[in-house]
């Protein structure tokens, strides 16, 4: 339990005795003006309920998230993704090592950037690298 909700616990649980002793006080005044006068029962409250243990609902596991690009392959010598993209109309490219920003960025085209492909390479430096696979190309719409 948080504090938080501690608290708001403890808030709630003065707020029910006070309210109990506003009853009480009640009765007796009733008491007082009417000593023979037959009080009914309280109320069945919730509180006075046997609470029966529900069985826990099993849970459907969340599905497995829906990836545009594979992971990169240590054993095929792997070790970056280059993306070729339109920017402000010239095509250009980048290497980067992140597949969810890749994911995000092919996501997100517009006007000004327009992702071309995804490969996996095996990157030695900007100029010297080779390609292993394409692994996403932008589909003509």
């Amino acid at each position: 339990m948080t504090p938080l909700e501690q608290i708001q616990l403890v808030d709630l649980l003065y707020q029910r005795e006070k309210e109990f002793i506003r009853i009480w006080q009640c009765e007796q005044k009733l008491r007082e003006i009417l000593p023979d006068f037959p009080l009914p029962p309280p109320p069945d409250l919730p509180s006075r309920h046997k609470l029966v243990a529900k069985k826990p609902v099993a849970k459907a596991p969340p599905p497995a998230p829906r990836h545009l690009l594979r992971d990169l392959l240590p054993d095929n010598a792997e070790n970056a993704y280059r993306i070729v993209f339109r920017f402000k109309g010239e095509q250009q490219e980048s290497f980067q090592r992140e597949r969810e920003l890749l994911e995000r960025l092919i996501a997100l085209p517009s006007e000004e950037f327009t992702p071309i492909s995804v490969q996996t390479v095996e990157f030695r430096s900007p100029q010297d690298y080779t390609v292993k696979e394409t692994v996403w190309e932008n589909s003509p719409q």
